[in-house]
C-alpha cells in the first residue's frame, strides 16, 4: 500500500528554527519517520516549516520542483482568512477511509533495525547542510539586465569559484532533460570546456579589461547552451554510450 501510494506525508515532531536544520532534518531526519524509497516524501514540522525529500531513480528534480512550486505558489496566493476553494470541495466529497498499516515484522528483522539504526544516526550527524540564499540579484536581473541565460550563468559561476579556489578546472556535471521523447529521462551536459576555461583565465587576468571578460563570458554561454540544447534533442554524448554497454534486458528495464 506504501509503494502504490501518491506520496508519504511524515509529520515530525520537533520544530527546526532556522533554513539550515529544517533542510538537514528534511534530508537527513528520524528515520523511523521515512519511507525513502518514496519519489515524494512531505516532511512538516511541528512549527510549520516543510520541505520534500524525493527518491532520484523513478523521478527527475524538474517534476518535483514543478510540484513544490505550485504548492508554494498556491500557499502565497491565499490570506489567512481565505476559503481555500480545493478545501471546499474536498469537503463535499466523502472523507477517505483511513486505517492503521499493520505491521507483522519478523523478531531478525527487528534485531536488524536495532542494530543499523545507530549507523544511520552516525551518518546523519556526519551530514554538513548549509543553505545559501543569495539576495544580491537573480534570475531575472540575469536574463533583463545582462541578457544572458540564468542557467549558463550559474554554470560558469560555478566553474569561476572552482578555479579561484583550488587554482584549476575541473570536470562537473549539468543534467538535460529529454522528456520531449517517451520515456525520456536525462543527457549529460559537460560543463567544463575550451571556453568554460578561458572565461575562468581571463577573470582571474588581473590586467585583463572588462569588456574582454564580458566577451569570454558570452562565448562559454553560448557553446554550453548550444551543448544544453543538443542534449535536449538527445544528441548528447554519453547516454548511448551507457546504454551500449550494458545488457539488452536491462536496457529494457531502465527505458
Amino acid at each position: 500500500m506504501i509503494d502504490k501510494s501518491l506520496l508519504v506525508l511524515c509529520l515530525d515532531d520537533t520544530s527546526p528554527s532556522d533554513a539550515d536544520s529544517a533542510g538537514h532534518a528534511v534530508l537527513a531526519g528520524n528515520p523511523q519517520n521515512r519511507w525513502y524509497d518514496k519519489i515524494v516524501q512531505l516532511v512538516v514540522f511541528r512549527n510549520g516549516r516543510a520541505g520534500i525529500n524525493g527518491e532520484h531513480s523513478p523521478l527527475d528534480a524538474p517534476a518535483t520542483g514543478r510540484m513544490a512550486d505550485a504548492v508554494a505558489d498556491r500557499i502565497k496566493s491565499l490570506q489567512p482568512t481565505d476559503e481555500d476553494p480545493i478545501d471546499a470541495t474536498l469537503q463535499a466529497c466523502s472523507p477517505p477511509a483511513w486505517s492503521p498499516l499493520k505491521w507483522n515484522i519478523p523478531s531478525p528483522v527487528m534485531k536488524t533495525i536495532a542494530e543499523v539504526e545507530p549507523l544511520a544516526q552516525a551518518a546523519a550527524e556526519n551530514l554538513e547542510f548549509t543553505l545559501l540564499r543569495f539576495d544580491d540579484y537573480g534570475m531575472e536581473w540575469i536574463r533583463s539586465y545582462a541578457k544572458l541565460s540564468p542557467d549558463a550563468w550559474m554554470q560558469m559561476a560555478l566553474q569561476l569559484a572552482y578555479r579561484k579556489l583550488m587554482g584549476k578546472g575541473c570536470a562537473t556535471y549539468e543534467t538535460a532533460q529529454t522528456r520531449q521523447y517517451f520515456h525520456g529521462r536525462t543527457e549529460t551536459v559537460r560543463v567544463f570546456s575550451t571556453l568554460s576555461r578561458a572565461f575562468t583565465e581571463t577573470m582571474l587576468n588581473a590586467s585583463e579589461i572588462d569588456i574582454n571578460r564580458r566577451a569570454a563570458l558570452e562565448k562559454a554561454i553560448t557553446s554550453h547552451n548550444s551543448y544544453m540544447q543538443a542534449s535536449t534533442r538527445a544528441a548528447g554524448c554519453d547516454r548511448h554510450m551507457l546504454y551500449v554497454s550494458i545488457p539488452l534486458d536491462f536496457i529494457l528495464i531502465c527505458c
